[in-house]
C-alpha cells in the first residue's frame, strides 16, 4: 500500500522554482529548435556571418594600404623628379651663364674653346649658339642651326625686354627649321657694355631628355612624367613609352595642380582621362611645372587580384560549408523521423498492449 507524504515548504519552492525555469525555456525554445537539424543551419550561418565579416575587413584594410602605398609613391616620385628636373635645368642656365659671361666678358667668344675646355654639355644632347642683335647666328656647336632666328620667341621676349630677366626664357616646342627636330630652346640675353640689347645666346634640346628618367618597374605602362609650363602648354609628357608636348591646359588646371598634392585618383586636364594619383611640384626660378602620375588601375592591379583571389575562396568556401550543412541537416531530419516513426510504434505498441492486458482481466472479471 502506497503511502503519501506532503512536501515541506522548502521543498515545494524548490519544485515550483525548477519547473519555473523548464517551463519558461520550454516555452521559449521549443523542442524542435533544439534538434540537429536545426542547429547545423543555424550554426553555418553564424560562422558565415564571422567569416565574410573577417574578409570584408581585411579587404578593406589591404585596399587602403594599397591606396596609401599608392599615394606614398607618387610623392616620393614626385619629389625625385622635381630635384632631377631643378639639377638639369640649373646646369643648362649655368651653362647659358658661362656663354653669356664670356661673350660679354671679351665681346665675342669661340664656343669650340669653350667646348675644349669641358665647359659646356654634350654636343650630343645639347646645342648652343649665339645670335646677334638683328637675330643672325654667329656661333653654334652644330653646322645645322638655322642662319637667323629674330622671329622666334625666344628671340623677341629678349630682345624686347627692357631689363634682363631674372631666369631663363623656356620657349614651346618646336621643330628646328633646318633638320625638322622638336626641341625645346632655353635663351638669356647679351648685353652691350653700354647695357642694350646685343644678342642672345640659346641652347636647345629635345623634349624627351626631360622625361628620360621614367621607371617602368614603379610607374607602370600607364604611368606619367609631364614637364608644364605656367603658361599651360606642355613642354615634355611621357606615358609608359609614348612621349608627347604641346597639349594646352587651362590655367584653373595648373593653379590646381600647383596648390596641392592629390590624395584621390583624379582625371585632371593632362591626363587623357586616365584616373592617376597625381602630385604636381613646382620647379622655383623657372616657368615650369613638374608632374608625375600613377595610374590608378596599375597601382591597385595587384590588390584587385588579391580581392577577388579572397572573395573567390571564401565563396567556394562557403558553398562547401552550405553543401556539407545541407547533407548533415537532411541526414539528422532522416534520423529524427526515424526516431519519431519508432516512438509512435512503441506507443502503438504499448497501447495496445495495454488494452489487451485490461480486457484480459475484463473477460476474467
Amino acid at each position: 500500500m502506497n503511502t503519501y507524504s506532503m512536501p515541506s515548504p522548502v521543498e515545494e519552492r524548490a519544485y515550483r522554482r525548477r519547473a519555473g525555469v523548464f517551463g519558461m525555456v520550454a516555452g521559449h525554445v521549443p523542442r524542435r529548435v533544439l534538434e540537429a537539424y536545426v542547429l547545423f543551419p543555424l550554426f553555418a550561418v553564424l560562422l558565415l556571418a564571422v567569416v565574410w565579416t573577417a574578409v570584408i575587413h581585411l579587404i578593406a584594410v589591404e585596399g587602403a594600404a594599397a591606396m596609401s602605398a599608392a599615394i606614398e609613391s607618387s610623392r616620393e616620385l614626385a619629389d625625385t623628379y622635381q630635384a632631377q628636373m631643378v639639377r638639369n635645368l640649373v646646369a643648362i642656365d649655368q651653362t647659358l651663364k658661362t656663354v653669356k659671361y664670356a661673350n660679354e666678358l671679351k665681346g665675342g667668344v669661340a664656343l669650340s674653346d669653350l667646348q675644349a675646355k669641358g665647359l659646356l654639355p654634350s654636343a650630343m644632347i645639347f646645342d648652343v649658339a649665339i645670335a646677334g642683335r638683328n637675330g643672325d647666328v654667329t656661333a653654334a656647336t652644330r653646322a645645322q642651326m638655322p642662319a637667323n632666328v629674330g622671329g622666334q620667341a625666344y628671340f623677341t621676349v629678349q630682345r624686347d625686354s627692357a631689363a634682363e630677366a631674372q631666369g631663363p626664357f623656356v620657349s614651346q616646342v618646336a621643330r628646328n627649321a633646318t633638320t625638322g627636330t622638336a626641341e625645346i630652346v632655353f635663351s638669356r640675353s647679351l648685353r652691350a657694355a653700354d647695357g642694350s640689347f646685343a644678342g642672345i645666346v640659346m641652347l636647345s634640346v629635345e623634349p624627351s631628355y626631360f622625361t628620360s628618367g621614367y621607371d617602368v618597374l614603379r610607374m607602370g605602362d600607364e604611368g606619367e612624367l609631364v614637364l608644364l609650363g605656367t603658361d599651360g602648354v606642355v613642354r615634355a609628357e611621357r606615358i609608359g613609352n609614348r612621349t608627347s608636348w604641346g597639349a594646352i591646359v587651362s590655367t584653373a588646371a595648373v593653379r590646381v595642380g600647383a596648390e596641392a598634392s592629390a590624395d584621390l585618383a583624379e582625371a585632371y586636364a593632362w591626363d587623357q582621362g586616365v584616373r592617376r594619383y597625381t602630385n604636381v611640384r613646382q620647379l622655383h626660378g623657372f616657368p615650369l611645372l613638374a608632374i608625375v602620375g600613377l595610374a590608378q588601375n596599375e597601382q591597385l592591379a595587384r590588390f584587385r587580384q588579391d580581392r577577388r583571389n579572397f572573395l573567390s575562396a571564401t565563396a567556394v568556401g562557403s558553398l562547401f560549408l552550405l553543401v556539407l550543412v545541407f547533407v548533415l541537416s537532411r541526414m539528422s531530419w532522416e534520423l529524427a523521423q526515424s526516431r519519431a516513426r519508432a516512438r509512435r510504434a512503441q506507443q502503438t505498441h504499448y497501447a495496445a498492449a495495454e488494452a489487451s492486458f485490461d480486457a484480459f482481466f475484463g473477460v476474467v472479471a
